[in-house]
């Protein structure tokens, strides 16, 4: 063989692994070969985690991403040994988590002790002990961050403001009220809990008897909570309710104790999911403060972009914050008929994703974007 056919042949060859460095992030992603691990705090039939999961697992299909879900069922040593068991394996090329239990800055130790990038949601770490995510030498990249103060300040405005419009006085022109949050060792529960207190402060006609704490944020819980708490203080006409399942369990409950959910007795939750907008719609609960259950598709995006190379930097930093939305009886037709096909193959989640469109500066991840893409498809469909 002579030599110019010999040093064609190694021009070809190194041209070809040439080629094969420059591509080799977005064909990981398109062969599937990005394998993530999720983390749900709960279990696979909490409504919340069951519509999170299907967002998220509807975002990996349109990104290429391998994606296996991990149900912690409150368990904190749970969480310890699944990481561990994620990072172990090795195969795993990014981990999208929560602050199970306000675990802070244990939590992070051990993430950082592994090599797969990780982005946080739903439940905020707390920066004074953990620092700020994207800190150099870190594997806790970026944090999906919404107000959750204000989601619990914006919920009970709005159901404190209902009742008044409502006259749901009590005998000496008061509002009662009752509360039902998660549990005390979730940070984001107490921070709601302080956006509801915040609310009430601002009204002298509003008294607040009781804050009960839900363990498993559930609507099993919150029904025997309702239940006792009905029959402790009679005259409430508002329940302040920590996420969606609490305030199914506390309509159930009124209902059953012959109250009339919507007209006596106002409630409204914080999620959006599609059970308690189908409540709303129906007139029995006020409303729900949704887009949560998005953070966890818009946590595999970051992860995703992250991992083909885009700088977080330049996207506006490591804290990637999200607003929720209020949801009621005068929006609420537009989401459900977004939402309640369950249609989430439909969502184009790559216009999302800086590396799929670079031109595009800062995420804008928002619910009513989703709620548009999914009626403009239906209306195509129509058509």
């Amino acid at each position: 063989m002579s030599g110019v056919v010999i040093g064609l042949i190694r021009l070809r060859w190194c041209l070809s692994l040439v080629v094969l460095a420059c591509f080799s992030g977005p064909l990981l992603a398109e062969d599937k070969t990005l394998k993530f691990a999720w983390f749900s705090s709960l279990y696979p039939e909490h409504s919340f985690w069951q519509q999170n999961w299907a967002f998220s697992k509807a975002a990996a299909d349109d990104l290429g991403v391998e994606l296996t879900p991990y149900y912690l069922n409150s368990d904190q040593i749970q969480c310890q040994s699944a990481l561990k068991a994620v990072q172990k394996d090795g195969s795993y090329k990014g981990i999208i988590f929560i602050n199970m239990k306000s675990q802070n800055q244990s939590l992070i130790e051990l993430i950082d002790q592994g090599q797969a990038p990780a982005v946080s949601h739903t439940i905020p770490l707390d920066y004074a002990k953990t620092g700020a995510p994207g800190a150099e030498g870190s594997q806790w990249v970026a944090e999906i961050l919404v107000d959750e103060e204000k989601s619990g300040y914006d919920l009970a405005k709005k159901l404190i403001d209902e009742a008044i419009a409502n006259q749901l006085f009590d005998q000496d022109g008061k509002v009662q009220v009752f509360a039902i949050i998660g549990s005390k060792t979730d940070s984001v529960g107490l921070i709601r809990e302080k956006g509801f207190l915040r609310a009430v402060g601002e009204y002298d006609n509003v008294v607040l008897h009781q804050i009960f704490y839900a363990r498993h944020w559930s609507s099993e819980e919150s029904y025997k909570f309702t239940v006792t708490a009905l029959k402790r203080y009679p005259e409430t006409t508002v329940v302040l309710s920590g996420n969606d399942d609490i305030a199914l369990g506390v309509i159930d409950a009124a209902r059953q104790q012959g109250r009339q959910p919507g007209r006596d007795i106002l409630t409204g939750g914080i999620d959006g999911t599609v059970e308690l907008m189908k409540k709303v719609r129906q007139g029995e609960a006020v409303c729900t403060v949704g887009g949560l259950f998005l953070h966890g598709a818009w946590s595999l995006v970051v992860l995703y972009d992250y991992l083909n190379g885009v700088s977080l930097d330049d996207q506006g930093g490591s804290i990637v914050r999200v607003d929720n939305t209020v949801i009621d009886r005068s929006n609420v037709g537009n989401y459900l008929q977004a939402f309640e096909q369950a249609n989430w193959e439909k969502i184009d989640f790559t216009v999302f994703s800086k590396y799929q469109t670079p031109d595009d500066k800062g995420y804008e991840f928002a619910m009513p974007r989703i709620v548009d893409q999914l009626i403009v498809e239906q209306r195509i469909e129509a058509d």
